[in-house]
């Protein structure tokens, strides 16, 4: 019985971060209709996934169209973890694929990154856990 909870929690602990990034990630998608985000509202989100206007493979973790202007969408990358210059670079891969994405062709993009632990900077399109369960639910 100690070697099959030995081995259950050495699988938990391989794939822990998976786990959490994943989870992070639908936390993220769900709270997004739920709590503004940039002080605006925005229609549940999704992830796009398909071939980007170059034909390449490309994937976005949150999609969302505001709630009141459809011209205007919501696009994020989802995070774990990451230092400051992490998210400046999370911040430009996402904006170059969000252009790249025939779904948002002629829309204005509003980028965010969610990190579950944000480093310390003031950047208001980089969000944390904290930021999301500090904003009140939209009822």
């Amino acid at each position: 019985e100690a070697g099959q909870i030995q081995g259950v929690l050495s699988q938990v602990k391989q794939d822990w971060s998976r786990f959490l990034g994943t989870a992070w990630e639908e936390f993220v998608r769900h709270s997004v209709a739920r709590h503004p985000v940039l002080e605006e509202q925005w229609l549940p989100a999704s992830r796009w996934w398909g071939a980007g206007m170059d034909r390449k493979p490309l994937e976005l973790d949150i999609v969302a169209e505001n709630a009141t202007d459809p011209s205007r969408v919501l696009v994020g990358e989802v995070k774990v973890s990451a230092t400051i210059e992490d998210t400046r670079r999370s911040m430009a891969t996402l904006v170059t694929k969000a252009e790249r994405c025939p779904a948002l062709q002629g829309k204005h993009l509003t980028p965010v990154v969610w990190v579950l632990n944000r480093p310390e900077q003031h950047n208001p399109h980089v969000l944390s856990a904290t930021d999301i369960l500090s904003r009140p639910r939209d009822s």
